[in-house]
């Protein structure tokens, strides 16, 4: 059973690899998968995505107050495939908004913390990629086991010089045809990865050109900037200390004042005259 199978195949491999010009048109299939997956990653993924970081820039407005979140979601928050991703990056952002002290609008962390989410859309040409690699490397093999299949029978059913010579023309011309579709392969990944940076850094330039913007809009939360809301809040603590002390102060002298005056036996009218002012302040 295994040895119907194995000479099944083989005949196969022989009979396909045999033909003239067959590594040559396997190798132009996979040029033309390669590059039908190219554009059917652009139509897919990049493009819709490359529209939608290019609106983002364009549209997102130069004042972003607590009124005007509704009409940036808007805006961020669109119907899409394609825009998961950026949906999914700026509701993370918006979790992490605050009010500041005087009322403006401040997020947790910088943008491109969360938007860096967005990039790897193109990813999926560099598994393509390694695929393409794959597939060139065992057309080839598959090449090579069936000319040495087919040398081994011709070698073995004679023993004639000229017969083996042919063989051994025919094994090393199959093997050399054979390695193009690895060349094939090849070629195939690194149009793929060339394609794969070419829009990976279009796509990293408008999420950095968004993320600048949605900064300027709305300043994150530094270090700095929470070192000099406390100390301003310090600040006007101790300025209320000190109100409250000198309050305090003048209080307790008035209140020596009267004992004084009640110990040398003042007028009500004395003690009245001296306890309005402690009683105003």
């Amino acid at each position: 059973m295994i040895g119907d199978i194995n000479t099944l195949l083989t005949g196969l491999l022989i009979a396909l690899f045999s033909t003239k010009g067959a590594a040559l048109a396997i190798a132009f299939i996979i040029l033309v998968m390669a590059f039908a997956i190219v554009f059917s990653v652009y139509v897919a993924r990049v493009r819709p995505l490359l529209s939608a970081l290019y609106l983002s820039v364009t549209d997102f407005p130069s004042v972003v107050n607590l009124a005007d979140l509704a009409e940036v979601d808007a805006l961020m928050i669109r119907p899409g495939k394609a825009r998961f991703r950026l949906r999914h990056a700026w509701i993370s952002y918006r979790a992490g908004f605050v009010l500041s002290p005087d009322g403006h609008l401040r997020s947790g962390a910088p943008a491109w913390e969360v938007f860096a989410q967005v990039s790897p859309e193109t990813q999926v040409l560099g598994w393509w990629a390694n695929v393409f690699v794959g597939i060139g490397l065992i057309m080839t093999f598959l090449g090579v086991v069936a000319a040495l299949s087919e040398a081994t029978s011709v070698l073995g059913s004679s023993s004639d010089p000229n017969v083996m010579q042919t063989a051994l023309s025919g094994l090393l011309t199959i093997t050399a045809t054979k390695f193009w579709t690895s060349i094939a392969g090849v070629a195939a990944s690194i149009i793929m990865r060339v394609y794969e940076r070419r829009w990976t850094v279009k796509i990293e330039k408008l999420v950095d050109d968004l993320c600048i913007r949605i900064d300027q809009r709305i300043p994150p939360i530094t270090p700095g900037m929470l070192a000099g809301e406390q100390f301003a809040e310090v600040r006007a603590q101790t300025k209320l200390l000190a109100e409250i002390r000198d309050s305090l102060a003048a209080l307790s002298a008035q209140e020596t004042e009267i004992g004084e005056t009640l110990g040398r036996g003042r007028s009500a009218a004395e003690l009245h005259a001296l306890s309005t002012p402690a009683a105003n302040s």
